[in-house]
């Protein structure tokens, strides 16, 4: 008996949510969540001199949520539950993609 496994991508436009999601990721029957969004004020973009302090920037990062419950199909979560998640994750929850990151799915 071979079992297969269910994944969903979603491919969004970063503006389309609050969180500026580009993408999601998750397995049913799993409870986690990848997730890949533009944060802001991240990455420092012009470092300190002595007329004026560093600056930070925008920049790609990904992180994993863990969601309450295995994910199926009859419970899969909105990508506005998800948005709702994501708009409150502290800047140290995130980590900025590198291009060896950046996956083809």
């Amino acid at each position: 008996m071979t079992s297969t496994i269910k994944r969903k991508l979603l491919s969004l436009d970063s503006e389309a949510t609050q969180s500026r999601i580009r993408r999601l990721q998750f397995v049913y029957g799993d409870d986690i969540i990848y997730v890949e969004a533009i944060v802001d004020d991240i990455q420092q973009v012009r470092a300190q001199t002595m007329f004026s302090p560093e600056e930070y920037g925008p920049a790609v990062c990904y992180t994993n949520l863990l969601w309450d419950e295995d994910i199926t199909p009859e419970n899969e979560p909105s990508i506005k539950d998800i948005d709702e998640v994501v708009s409150v994750l502290d800047i140290s929850e995130w980590t900025i993609m590198d291009q060896e990151d950046r996956y083809d799915f």
